[in-house]
Formats: structure tokens, C-alpha cells, sequence
């Protein structure tokens, strides 16, 4: 028998296209964005209000530098943000038809971030490695790049692939951020929605958001299915732990032009039975240059 949780909505906000949550522990604050809207929202676990960034231009995704400073992925750049200060560690050269989409910092401190045609085209989206200022191509002919995570030492490294409805389980190399060889693949096509992010938690287990189900499936690293949380809405998008001792399990959605409740596009929170790892950050010796 599977375990199920429930998750409920925090009130905060109502994204276009909630993405990538991340949580610092040095400040309580869950980060996540919003792509469509091109907002950066900083939500205050302990004081309960939202900062929201604007942008001109697409925010895909949030990472952790050293320092607790923060790495944010445009839909061809790569920033490092300190306050005022602004960093480029990466901008300009993607093909137009392609933005950056998912991102997430390995054991060692190393940035890999994938890409998504915009128009959700088979066979065009990859996943790279920044290293001295350039991409560093890991996985090419992608469907579309989504969610990361790693075993607790590293070795192991979870993909998935949106649109191949499927999760690749790879050796690596945390010191070079490299694939060595696929384990095997983890089929998730006969389940209600499609996979979208990911988070692993302290034992192994993978959390995956099913983009279309209104589910949160928790999967072994061989993929047997565990558990799942149900989300009151359709479009569940990614996960992350964060919360008193990463005890807690943050979700964020997109709206549906169908969608029937009032909570589309919000965050969700629940509390389940296992808790997460501490959020990697990207090291000055692997933020790259150019």
C-alpha cells in the first residue's frame, strides 16, 4: 500500500507558471518564479509576506551561489545577484527558438541547467554544464529538460525528460559533473499527468511533480511508486524541501484556463513523513567566467 498526503494551498501569490522553488535555510525564504509573468517571488517563512521582483524578460529558474547569494536563469542568461550587484556568468548564444528552463546545482557545487524549445518541440531541448563561462553540453536531443536531483554522495544523478515521460538514472561524476553511464529508465507514461520537477529526499527517494495529474508521486531511485500528495489543482509543476529541518514539502503550480478552483498558480505546502537535504549551492571555484 502507498502512503498519500494532502497539500494545501499558502495563499501567496497566483503564478502564470509557478517554477522552480528553492528554499534558503540562511533566511527561511522559499524563492520561486514565475516565467510567463517574469517574477521573482521571495516568500518569508517566518514573517509570512512575498516580495516580487519584476523582470523584463523571462525568469526560468532560481539557484543558491556560496554565500546564500543568488543565481537566477533568464531565458538566455545566467546571473549571479548580490543585492544591487549584478554578475553575467553566462548571456547570449542560445538559439532563439530554445530557452534555459530548469536548473539545479549538483553535490560538488557544480550548475548544470537544461533547455526547452519554446514551442515544445520533440528532440531540440539538452541539458549543460557551466564551466569557465561556457556550456558544456551533458545530454543533447532532449524532448524537454526538466527536473535534477542526486543520491546523497553524488554519484547517482535523476533527469527527466517531459516529454519522453521518463526519468534517466545515470552514474556521475560529481568532481567533473559528468555522466558516465545510464542505469536504467524510469517509465512514468502510464501515470496521471506528466513529469515536471523534482526533489530528493534524505533517504533516497524521489519527489516528482506530475504536470496535468494534481499529484506529487514519491518514487524509489528504482522507481517503485511509494506515495503520492494530492495538489488541489491540475498543474503541479516542482517541489522542493525547505521548512524546520527541510521537514517540509513546497509546491508550485500553473494556472489552467479550465481550472475549477481558486488556487491555480498558488503554492502548496505538506508535511509528510521524510524530510529533504540542505539546498546545493554554486561554488566560486565552478560559477565559470567569461
Amino acid at each position: 500500500m502507498t502512503e498519500e498526503w494532502r497539500a494545501d494551498a499558502l495563499g501567496v501569490t497566483h503564478c502564470e507558471l509557478g517554477e522552480s522553488p528553492l528554499f534558503s535555510q540562511a533566511d527561511s525564504t522559499l524563492y520561486f518564479v514565475d516565467i510567463v509573468g517574469q517574477e521573482l517571488h521571495a516568500y518569508s517563512l517566518a514573517q509570512g509576506g512575498v516580495r516580487t521582483q519584476k523582470f523584463p524578460q523571462l525568469v526560468c529558474a532560481v539557484a543558491l551561489a556560496d554565500g546564500d547569494k543568488l543565481v537566477t536563469i533568464f531565458d538566455d542568461e545566467i546571473t549571479w545577484m548580490d543585492g544591487e550587484v549584478t554578475r553575467h556568468l553566462w548571456s547570449g548564444g542560445l538559439d532563439p527558438t530554445l530557452r534555459f528552463n530548469d536548473v539545479q546545482v549538483d553535490p560538488a557545487g557544480n550548475l548544470l541547467v537544461g533547455t526547452t524549445h519554446r514551442e515544445y518541440v520533440p528532440g531540440t531541448s539538452g541539458l549543460y554544464h557551466l564551466v569557465d563561462g561556457q556550456l558544456r553540453p551533458l545530454r543533447e536531443n532532449l524532448g524537454l529538460s526538466n527536473g535534477m536531483g542526486w543520491s546523497a554522495d553524488g554519484r547517482q544523478f535523476y533527469h527527466i525528460d517531459t516529454l519522453a515521460e521518463e526519468i534517466l538514472v545515470a552514474a556521475y561524476d560529481p568532481g567533473n559533473a559528468e555522466i558516465s553511464e545510464e542505469i536504467r529508465r524510469i517509465d512514468l507514461s502510464g501515470e496521471e499527468g506528466i513529469p515536471d520537477g523534482m526533489a530528493v529526499d534524505s533517504v533516497g527517494c524521489l519527489w516528482v511533480a506530475m504536470f496535468g495529474g494534481g499529484q506529487v508521486l514519491r518514487l524509489s531511485a528504482e522507481g517503485d511508486r511509494l506515495g503520492r500528495v494530492v495538489v488541489d489543482v491540475e498543474r503541479p509543476t516542482s517541489v522542493c524541501f525547505g521548512g524546520h529541518e527541510f521537514s517540509e514539502l513546497f509546491i508550485t503550480s500553473a494556472t489552467n484556463p479550465a481550472g475549477l478552483t481558486k488556487s491555480e498558480g498558488d503554492v502548496f505546502r505538506a508535511r509528510v513523513d521524510v524530510s529533504g537535504r540542505p539546498t546545493n549551492q554554486l561554488s566560486d571555484a565552478a560559477k565559470g567566467r567569461q
